[in-house]
């Protein structure tokens, strides 16, 4: 607005606003986990991964929660003059309240496999082809009706890599224009895309040399079919290609004896595994937080009640083990990933999670996971429970395919 554009830095806390000349200002965020955020006629509302806040000056007001395992908040969307919050899938949950953008009939996208996207908008069902389609999403609409759709080509599936495409299309189901996306993300954005009341799409991209924020107008004079980003923003390696070699190895272990024993683990054991790391409550105090010459906490760690077990390059624990180390006054994780520490911090890094989340009976890293498991064909094969790997750089818990 007036210029202005808002970011939310949930990393550190902040909300920052930038003029046009570049000046900053910001606002302390006194809550973690924040992800998302709207701020209209003078009031903040503040979205985290269940929780909805309401603030006005400096009062916080819990509005609304969600208790569901997995039912998170996605985000905020407008509708018929309202903000409301939605659901991974889709729906929306509930109303936040007022909106400054103009009325639009909902609007919902859903991939058909292979080649498929089928666009609901008010009574009407469109339907858009992608190429071997992967996730899709709807981002928002102009005033007159003008759609932007989300949506990935894979091109190949092991190791998977997609091509990223914004679509715009019109009421009769008809493309207009189609942007290619860069694939490459130097930091974790949460909401890529936000568009304007006038129907401007504001896409957040991060490069090596910072994070940008690029505006694209749909002018039908002077549009083109295909759309691209300069070089300067496709020219850059992955930060996957960067990644640095992870520890084989973890402390304390398990008892493996007793561990091996165990028959497997089902995908409903795995998720809720996965679950209970995730929502676990717990608390710090001073002696868990701090930077030693080999630990260095994550910065959301806060004195006092903490969500979720915290990442630890290298570590292997359940629930009970990272608890027990915090009674001790261990540091609660360890992003130092220059040298691995194994006695004086607890928690876990992505293979540790998988592992635990898979009953091993002892840890296997992204290069050695295959050793117990069987690789898919296709990224379409996914069921809950499995995981997607980069051998020597990431692993990742498949939990449910979204809309």
């Amino acid at each position: 607005a007036d210029g202005r554009i808002m970011i939310l830095d949930s990393e550190n806390g902040k909300l920052k606003t930038f003029d046009r000349n570049g000046e900053m200002s910001s606002r302390e965020i006194p809550l973690p986990h924040i992800t998302d955020f709207h701020y209209e006629n003078n009031t903040l509302h503040l979205l985290g991964a269940r929780k909805l806040y309401r603030c006005e000056e400096k009062d916080i007001e819990l509005i609304a929660e969600e208790n569901a395992p997995r039912k998170m908040f996605q985000g905020f969307y407008g509708q018929d003059g309202e903000l409301f919050v939605k659901h991974r899938d889709g729906t929306r949950v509930l109303s936040a309240g007022r909106f400054r953008k103009p009325g639009l009939p909902p609007v919902r996208v859903e991939r058909q496999l292979p080649d498929k996207v089928m666009v609901t908008a008010g009574g009407s069902s469109l339907e858009l082809t992608v190429r071997d389609v992967g996730s899709v999403d709807y981002i928002g609409s102009t005033p007159d009706g003008l759609m932007y759709i989300y949506a990935e080509s894979v091109v190949r599936h092991v190791p998977v890599k997609a091509d990223r495409f914004v679509y715009v299309m019109d009421k009769e189901g008809v493309v207009l224009a189609r942007i290619r996306l860069p694939r490459n993300q130097y930091a974790y954005i949460f909401r890529e895309f936000d568009v304007a009341p006038d129907g401007t799409l504001y896409h957040m991209q991060s490069t090596e040399r910072g994070v940008h924020i690029v505006r694209w107008e749909y002018d039908p004079e002077y549009a083109v079919k295909e759309a691209e980003y300069p070089e300067s923003f496709t020219g850059i390696p992955h930060f996957n290609g960067l990644a640095e070699s992870e520890p084989a190895a973890a402390d304390p272990p398990f008892n493996k004896a007793a561990a091996a024993s165990a028959a497997g683990v089902t995908r409903s054991e795995a998720l809720e595994i996965a679950d209970a790391h995730v929502w676990h409550v717990w608390t710090a105090t001073t002696e868990n937080i701090g930077t030693t010459s080999t630990v260095t906490t994550p910065s959301w760690v806060q004195v006092g009640e903490n969500q979720s077990i915290p990442y630890k390059w290298g570590g292997w624990n359940t629930i009970a083990q990272f608890d027990q180390g915090i009674a001790a006054g261990k540091l609660a994780g360890d992003i130092n990933t220059s040298t691995v520490d194994w006695g004086n911090s607890v928690g876990n890094d992505c293979s540790g999670y998988v592992s635990i989340c898979w009953k091993t009976s002892q840890k296997y890293g992204t290069s050695t996971i295959g050793n117990v498991s069987t690789p898919l064909s296709s990224v379409n094969d996914l069921l809950p429970g499995d995981a997607t790997n980069k051998a020597g750089s990431h692993i990742r818990l498949f939990v449910e395919w979204t809309a």
